[in-house]
């Protein structure tokens, strides 16, 4: 069903514009070498996380046998985990998340260690919103490392608590526009918070 999914996808968009997987684990490694053998002539960027975040030895199999590069998301979480990553040979790119890594802090230190190997970074994110991905946005721009942007969880919110932080251009095709406020230019509104369900202990 999944190739068959992207066959389809594939014919309907031009072979300039990128397709890139994720599996979320959901492999193992005979799967994720016949699936990704097979989608091979569609043209695919990168396939994320194809197996269990902890099988880094399958991963760097994984990686030899494929034409389609792996990026590593679940499989890093901090500097140590970029670094055998890294030095296994184990994928082609690492996909940070300021909200996986802790902070901006560690995310630096993942990216130091994959620019010092040759290797790139994505950046991703989860249910987040402006607030998160402002400073994610921050960390992007200062990072030319970062060539893979996914930052768009808060267009899925039913209500934005943000005031500031970044935008997205809808007539340039969602491209985000980051503020030029001192800091880091998203704070949230005060009656959002005020409405929030509290608990105290």
């Amino acid at each position: 069903m999944d190739i068959e999914l992207i066959k389809k996808i594939r014919e309907e968009v031009s072979k300039e514009i990128s397709i890139r997987i994720d599996a979320n684990q959901g492999w193992d490694l005979p799967s994720a070498i016949e699936v990704l053998k097979k989608l091979e002539p569609y043209h695919i960027q990168y396939a994320e996380q194809p197996l269990p975040y902890w099988d880094f030895i399958n991963m760097r199999q994984l990686r030899r046998k494929s034409l389609i590069p792996i990026c590593a998301d679940e499989s890093v979480f901090n500097h140590h985990d970029a670094f055998k990553l890294a030095s296994m040979g184990a994928c082609d790119y690492l996909n940070i998340k300021l909200g996986k890594s802790g902070g901006i802090t560690t995310a630096l230190k993942i990216n130091a260690i994959a620019e010092s190997c040759g290797m790139k970074c994505m950046i991703g994110c989860f249910g987040e919103s402006r607030l998160g991905l402002t400073a994610a946005a921050h960390f992007v721009s200062a990072n030319p490392n970062v060539i893979f942007v996914d930052l768009d969880s808060a267009l899925m919110h039913k209500e934005d608590p943000v005031i500031g932080g970044i935008e997205y251009n809808e007539k340039d095709n969602g491209k985000i526009i980051i503020p030029d406020s001192p800091g880091h230019g998203a704070d949230i509104k005060e009656e959002f918070l005020k409405n929030l369900e509290k608990t105290t202990i």
